[in-house]
C-alpha cells in the first residue's frame, strides 16, 4: 500500500477497552495509516485485528521513563517481537545519558537491538532534560549504531523544536530519521 502521507496514530491508554482498540484499529484501517504505536498488552490482539494489513505495529520498550533495568528492557522486547511487533522504541535511560554514562547508553541500545531480532528499532528520548552538548554526544553514538529512528518524547515547543533540529543537524548524514512526539486523543 502506498501512503499519501507517513500518518503515524497511537493508542497508549492503559485503561483502554477490548471495545475501544478495536474502534481504534477499525478506524486505522479506513484511514490507512502507517504505523500503529502500542502498548505491549496491545499487540497481540492488534496483530491479529490487523493480520492482512501492512499497518506496521510498533510498542515501547521501557515505557513511559526507561528506567527499567538492562534485563527487563531485553526481555520486554523479546515479547514484544514474539507477539507480533514490527517496530521497537526504546525509552533510553535519561539516568545514564545525563550522567554521561554513554558506555551503558550504547550497551542498552546494543542488547536491545540484539533482542529486536531483526525488527527496527527507534528511541523514545527527552530532549528537553538534554543540553546542546549532550544531544550531540548521544548522535555521535547513534551515528555508529543500527537505531531507525529517533522520537521526542514530549509535545513540540519552541525548546523542543530547537533541540530537534540540533539532533537532526547532527545526523544529518545518517540513515536516522527524527521524529517529534505523537499528539492523539486515543491515551
Amino acid at each position: 500500500m502506498s501512503y499519501p502521507l507517513p500518518l503515524d496514530n497511537r493508542f497508549m491508554n492503559p485503561s483502554g477497552t477490548e471495545s475501544e482498540l478495536n474502534q481504534f484499529l477499525e478506524n486505522a484501517l479506513n484511514s490507512h495509516f502507517k504505523t500503529l504505536y502500542l502498548l505491549p498488552c496491545f499487540i497481540r490482539p492488534a496483530k491479529e485485528f490487523l493480520f492482512s494489513s501492512e499497518i506496521i505495529i510498533s510498542s515501547v520498550v521501557g515505557y513511559p521513563l526507561g528506567a527499567n533495568t538492562l534485563e527487563t528492557k531485553v526481555f520486554e522486547t523479546l515479547n514484544a517481537v514474539l507477539n507480533g511487533a514490527d517496530e521497537i522504541e526504546l525509552v533510553l535511560n535519561m539516568s545514564s545519558i545525563l550522567s554521561h554514562r554513554y558506555d551503558l547508553v550504547k550497551e542498552e541500545i546494543d542488547q536491545v537491538l540484539k533482542a529486536c531480532q531483526g525488527q527496527t528499532l527507534g528511541l523514545l528520548i527527552r530532549l528537553e532534560w538534554m543540553s546542546k552538548a549532550e544531544i550531540l554526544e548521544l548522535a555521535q553514538l547513534l551515528s555508529i549504531s543500527e537505531v531507525r529512528f529517533v522520537r521526542s518524547a514530549n509535545t513540540v515547543d519552541e525548546s523542543i523544536s530547537e533541540r530537534i533540529q540540533w539532533l537532526k543537524e547532527a545526523i544529518k548524514n545518517r540513515n536516522i530519521e527524527v521524529k517529534s512526539a505523537l499528539n492523539s486523543t486515543n491515551e
